[in-house]
């Protein structure tokens, strides 16, 4: 897989079941993002499904992103975010979900994907 522009120091996990239990997929990815790259991400709008449900990567409010993230211990995260100066970042590309976690002033990307639940 290529780095995509703007980001380095990528490291990650991720387990992807097969349908019908694809609900059960989650990943975790950890690297350094400049602005470049967000810029990159919300343009980004080439989806594999055709689905209703899809939506581009944008900014949202950190309350949005799930409050426990214990269900990605299985794929490297570990520890707590403290979401004070955090700038969050949420989409679905259909059958996952991706949570971003951007901390502005050190560049550091906690970026969390998820098969649907919903």
């Amino acid at each position: 897989m290529e780095t995509p522009a703007g980001v380095s120091d990528f490291s990650g996990d991720g387990v992807i079941f097969s349908s019908p239990a694809i609900f059960l997929s989650s990943g975790y990815f950890a690297y350094t993002a400049d602005t470049v790259y967000f810029e990159q991400l919300e343009a980004h709008d080439q989806f594999i499904v055709d689905s209703e449900f899809n939506r581009r990567i944008h900014e949202t409010s950190c309350d949005h992103l799930p409050k426990d993230f214990s269900w990605w211990e299985d794929v490297g995260f570990s520890g707590e975010i403290e979401m004070a100066g955090k700038v969050c970042f949420e989409g679905t590309f259909v059958p996952f979900v991706h949570y971003i976690v951007y901390d502005p002033v050190t560049q550091q990307v906690h970026h969390f994907v998820a098969g649907m639940r919903e």
